[in-house]
């Protein structure tokens, strides 16, 4: 199977984010592993480049929209070329038009999904979102596979061997978290929140905040100024920063995943529609604390929800233990089974 290439469709950037490079990204060295050519078909955002660069994928960068027609033209262009591929595209704006008019071209087709709000014509949908399996999909294709929940995760690489046992223990390394670029200025509002709160209670607030935040010279301003707030720049490993934490402070995507895993009780907020089912379905379930909408978040609630976590051991213990259960980092795994299996019989 070696001489089948899988192009991944993506974009990714400060404005959208970064959540959609970093799971396909992982399914990707899973399947590069395995022995497979790798090439990303994305925009030319320099952080995405660099990272793709860093991991040693090829890409090629399109020029249009993911989901236009244009773009549709040109990427039926490339699976013509490369005749018995494998096409994953990972972007909303991709439809059920869209993949009508590449399937011809391509061996096996690969969504993923979060929302289940549009009709897919996909061989194999994935929707790693804990409770995923309830949505119904609007289907054109009869034969399509749908991998959905949280035996699907997929977790980096780095973190695996980085997963320690732990219990609860008193709350004093804070870790505010908001992916790659938090557009909605989430750290600055959450260190301005919790500022006097973490002095009296000699908390820690460690951030992860880089250039492309919102707020970003604030943030730096403050961790200059206060001994209890750490700004961790360009982290070389996520898995070990993770492992000093004693709770978290998240957005609602990928990072969740990775908290679960390592163990860290949390209190998730809303920044994007694709969050809000995760967010609410796993408060609901007892694995996290869900703090609602990044907009209708005031500052004495964000410190009451934080400081009734840090006090009650009992919920921080069933936090720990009910998500290292949930996610067992096999979901790559799985979904590369699931690929490969699709292939052989076709």
């Amino acid at each position: 199977m070696n001489n089948i290439t899988i192009f991944i469709r993506i974009e990714a950037s400060k404005k959208i984010g970064y959540g959609h490079l970093m799971r396909t990204s992982v399914l990707a060295e899973e399947l590069q592993s395995r022995g497979w050519p790798i090439i990303f078909l994305c925009n030319s955002d320099p952080t995405l480049l660099q990272l793709l660069e860093k991991k040693s994928f090829s890409y090629k960068i399109l020029k249009n929209k993911a989901g236009s027609v244009r773009d549709q033209k040109d990427v039926t262009d490339i699976l013509y070329e490369s005749p018995g591929n494998i096409f994953i595209h990972d972007n909303y704006g991709i439809t059920f038009n869209y993949e009508r008019a590449v399937k011809p071209f391509t061996q096996l087709l690969v969504a993923f999904d979060d929302e289940a709000n549009r009709g897919f014509l996909a061989d194999i949908i994935i929707n790693q979102n804990y409770g995923a399996e309830s949505l119904q999909y609007t289907l054109k294709n009869k034969e399509t596979k749908i991998l959905a929940g949280s035996r699907y995760v997929l977790i980096r690489d780095e973190f695996i061997s980085k997963r320690k046992m732990r219990g609860p223990k008193r709350i004093r390394e804070l870790l505010l978290i908001f992916g790659g670029s938090d557009t909605q200025g989430m750290t600055f509002k959450m260190l301005k929140a919790l500022n006097e709160a973490a002095f009296e209670r000699n908390l820690i607030l460690n951030c992860t905040a880089g250039k492309n935040y919102k707020g970003f010279r604030k943030i730096s301003r403050l961790s200059r100024i206060h001994d209890h707030i750490n700004l961790h720049l360009n982290v070389k490993s996520m898995p070990e920063l993770m492992g000093k934490m004693d709770m978290a402070i998240s957005a609602s995507g990928s990072t969740v995943w990775e908290l679960l895993y390592m163990g860290i009780p949390s209190l998730l907020i809303i920044t994007a529609e694709n969050q809000k089912m995760i967010a609410r379905n796993l408060d609901k379930d007892g694995y996290a604390v869900n703090l609602g909408w990044y907009d209708k978040l005031s500052g004495p609630m964000i410190v009451k929800e934080v400081t009734t976590l840090i006090l009650d051991q009992k919920k921080q213990d069933r936090f720990i233990r009910k998500g290292r259960k949930l996610i067992d980092g096999k979901g790559r795994a799985r979904i590369a089974q699931e690929i490969i299996r699709a292939i052989k019989i076709r």
